[in-house]
């Protein structure tokens, strides 16, 4: 892949990293399922955090809130979908890593290649 391939990539995942359509249906599926719990602080987590702040760290700290009831079957449907949620983000970060690997490899060899390109140029000067 060329430079532009994998950066323009790595731009559009990292635009779509937390609204995807692999990862939408999960999320609107969690916060239905907090809805159906009587008042909780689960429920209060939810509505205190807008969802554009809703990122890796909000999914990371449900598991706190969950604790207390795990015996409801909505509590588990949660764990569950949440268990999901945070494995897809995983798979994601992964996937970002591997792009700029990609990214860092492809640089990497157009500074060697400028390297002896400039070497070259210096070896035909002193040739004169």
């Amino acid at each position: 892949m060329s430079l532009t391939t994998i950066s323009q990539k790595l731009q559009d995942y990292r635009k779509s990293f937390h609204t995807c359509s692999e990862l939408m249906p999960k999320k609107i599926h969690l916060e239905s399922l907090v809805k159906q719990l009587p008042k909780s602080n689960l429920e209060t987590y939810f509505a205190k955090t807008p969802y554009s702040r809703r990122k890796i760290s909000f999914y990371s700290n449900i598991q706190k809130y969950l604790n207390d009831d795990m015996n409801n079957t909505v509590c588990l449907d949660i764990a569950k979908t949440l268990g999901d949620i945070l494995d897809i983000y995983k798979v994601k970060i992964a996937h970002i890593h591997s792009l700029n690997s990609e990214l860092e490899y492809i640089l990497s060899e157009i500074d060697l290649e400028q390297e002896r390109r400039e070497e070259m140029i210096e070896y035909f000067r002193n040739q004169d």
